[in-house]
């Protein structure tokens, strides 16, 4: 029985061990497996016994594990129920064709085994034709999301060139507004830099009375004047 539980559960048979005390990983892939597989989860039960396949078989789940996960996540739950039908069928599609195989070495009947097998296959072609026409629906919506972003840029003037220069002199014109805002707004917040009028003429001046009495006398306007003149020296009898 060992060598049909590994065909169905190691495809490849070249998957290294996982290490025995990996257990958290074995944990998550029981419960995986016993969630949306019973049948699968009762020949894992079967090779507890023999660590080496056992574990070979929990590594192989553990990715496929992993790859349902990651559809969940970023693709929608219709895509994701499909993929994992698609995952439980191709584990009944192995353990049907090692049935069928096993009953023709032993000289058996394996038509019903064939028939199953045949059976279990169409449902995988109408899951995988269903895949496929999906995908093709999402590439064809890119492509025309493609075809119209690129019309953006065809032709001599192609509208991409009159949009961005739109957009640009938006910006630009907008950058200037905000710009002179700024600039009246620094202004009304700058301090006035006049002198306050003083109280009198000679207020805050430091020139002294006699100062400027000299500076008067040495002005040439009031030197010019008669009223500025020196009196004439008075003679003196012997």
């Amino acid at each position: 029985m060992t060598p049909l539980l590994l065909l169905v559960l190691v495809p490849f048979g070249d998957v290294e061990p996982t290490a025995p005390g990996r257990s958290e990983t074995v944990a998550t892939v029981r419960a995986f497996v016993a969630e949306h597989h019973s049948e699968l989860d009762s020949l894992l039960t079967d090779l507890e016994d023999k660590p080496a396949a056992y574990h070979a078989a929990i590594d192989d789940l553990d990715r496929q594990r992993r790859r349902l996960v990651r559809i969940q996540q970023k693709m929608s739950p219709v895509r994701y129920e499909r993929e994992l039908s698609l995952w439980k069928l191709d584990s009944r599609i192995r353990l049907a064709a090692a049935r069928a195989s096993a009953k023709t070495e032993m000289g058996g009947d394996s038509r019903t085994a064939e028939r199953e097998l045949r059976q279990l296959l169409a449902e995988k072609a109408e899951l995988r034709r269903l895949t496929i026409e999906e995908d093709l629906a999402r590439a064809r919506e890119q492509i025309e999301r493609l075809e119209t972003e690129r019309q953006r840029y065809v032709g001599a003037d192609p509208p991409f060139v009159q949009t961005e220069t739109e957009r640009l002199m938006k910006a630009a014109a907008a950058a200037r507004r905000a710009s002179a805002r700024r600039d009246a707004a620094k202004a009304k917040k700058a301090p006035s830099r006049r002198r306050p009028p003083s109280s009198s003429g000679d207020a805050g001046s430091s020139t002294t009375p006699r100062q400027r009495t000299a500076a008067d006398a040495a002005s040439p306007d009031n030197a010019a004047s008669p009223n500025n003149r020196p009196e004439p020296a008075r003679e003196t009898s012997e």
